[in-house]
């Protein structure tokens, strides 16, 4: 569980949103490593998904490692990182007052450890020793066991013993220790039970049982579990596996996720919490889930509910981006298009054309990537014409040439080119920032799919219209 090899950490120090430091009377952590060649060793924790160093210390005299500093360190889950295999152990800097005392350990392919003027870590220590023996409890007596019928029955019959055992310590510590930090751990990381009647009923009702009370074990307002992975992964799980990923379904959990937050009141976990759905959605490459990062901005910082902590810089930023990508989301009708042929001199009105799908392609001509998807939706476009697909061209280029270049590559489509501040409001309520990009709208004119490749469309309007 936390002798493991750590890859891929990053060696920098970093200012973060939440302070990584606390008032307090400093912070002493003196290390002793046993069988341990290298000069250095480094004090790191994680913060949600990435982790940072939060100290170096170089072998003093007398052999120690002593991790030192005026100001305590934010409580929560630390690691003592070696080099250059960069491998661990987890320990735990528990409250603001218990950050003076020694940890020795011996180095190898597994770190064993120990501590001395930390109850609570030795409290840790012992918690991770007895999960370990009901570890190898429970291997051994697998290994041991032959392999038929009645050997799996008694092995399901002896992981079921071994199990309410590790229930009952669990229960026990969490009654003689509330409050603790290794408490809220050890509650984050026991599993929500299912009412075994409900297994039995139809209609998924385990699983929603499951989902509604995903976050009941986390203690929402101890902000000393930003710290640790904790409730970095119980917000993706929750927002990855137990939510369909469509983009108001992953809203409604975002919402159950902030109210929760919200109402256990803690500032630093609300705005971590925040930060990182803002981030997450902003980051996202899948299909119209801008909606999503539209929704957390609109909703909890460009309206009433702006944050105090966020830099006015910033929240500009954020908002410019809600404002410009809040008329082209999925589900919504299609900002209006009237422009003129530039072959035939033809009105190009969007709202006119009558098919049951229409395509809006925003290209290029010149640019390499344009031509290959204009071959492509040539293709597209002769398949499915007739069974009701309409397609019309926006050139982002001036008219005399995009007039020679779509009469050199026979574009079927009417094609209209536009330049200047026409072409910067399309931009603008259309959201474009590369070309092509091409918008699939259905027969109400209401954007079904967005920035989607055109080697993609045989594929969905196959779908779609048969």
């Amino acid at each position: 569980m936390v002798y493991r090899f750590f890859i891929g950490l990053a060696f920098i120090f970093t200012t973060l949103l939440i302070s990584a430091s606390a008032v307090g009377q400093g912070y002493s952590i003196k290390v002793k490593m046993n069988a341990y060649s290298s000069n250095a060793l480094y004090l790191a924790y994680h913060l949600g998904a990435k982790t940072y160093i939060a100290d170096t210390a170089i072998k003093n005299d007398e052999g120690y490692f002593v991790f030192k500093g005026e100001e305590a360190k934010h409580p929560g889950m630390y690691m003592i990182v070696t080099e250059p295999d960069k491998s661990f152990f987890e320990f735990l800097i528990p409250n603001k007052k218990e950050q003076q005392f020694s940890l020795t350990a011996t180095y190898g392919k597994s770190i064993q450890w120990s501590a001395s003027g930390s109850p609570e870590n030795k409290q840790f220590q012992e918690y991770l020793q007895f999960l370990a023996a009901k570890q190898l409890q429970f291997k051994s007596l697998k290994e041991k066991l032959p392999d038929n019928e009645a050997s799996k029955k008694k092995l399901v019959t002896e992981e079921a013993a071994i199990n309410k055992e590790v229930d009952i310590y669990r229960y026990n510590y969490l009654k003689k220790n509330p409050g603790q930090l290794l408490t809220n751990i050890i509650k984050a990381t026991t599993e929500i039970v299912v009412p075994a009647a409900l297994k039995q009923q139809p209609n998924n009702a385990a699983f929603y049982y499951y989902r509604t009370h995903f976050f009941d074990n986390i203690t929402l307002d101890d902000n000393r579990l930003l710290y640790s992975k904790i409730i970095y992964d119980k917000i993706e799980y929750y927002t990855e596996k137990l939510t369909v990923q469509d983009p108001d379904s992953v809203i409604k959990s975002i919402e159950t996720i902030m109210n929760k937050v919200n109402k256990a009141g803690d500032k630093e976990v609300y705005q971590y919490v925040l930060i990182h759905l803002l981030n997450k959605y902003a980051a996202s490459k899948i299909v119209c889930f801008d909606k999503v990062y539209i929704h957390i901005g609109a909703t909890y910082y460009c309206g009433k509910n702006t944050p105090s902590w966020i830099e006015q810089a910033q929240l500009e930023k954020i908002c410019a981006n809600v404002e410009s990508m809040r008329y082209s989301q999925c589900g919504t009708k299609a900002p209006s298009i009237q422009l003129t042929d530039i072959v035939t001199s033809a009105p190009i009105d969007l709202s006119a054309i009558q098919s049951s799908y229409t395509i809006v392609l925003f290209w290029l001509p010149t640019a390499k990537a344009s031509d290959d998807e204009v071959d492509v939706l040539k293709t597209v476009y002769d398949k499915w014409h007739s069974k009701g697909l309409a397609i019309i061209g926006i050139a982002d280029h001036n008219k005399e040439e995009t007039s020679k270049i779509v009469a050199a590559q026979s574009i079927p489509w009417p094609c209209a080119s536009v330049t200047g501040d026409e072409l910067d409001e399309l931009k603008k309520k259309y959201y474009i920032t590369s070309y092509p990009t091409i918008y699939l709208l259905d027969a109400n004119k209401k954007i079904v799919l967005k920035k989607i490749g055109a080697n993609q469309l045989d594929e969905i309007l196959a779908k779609l219209i048969n």
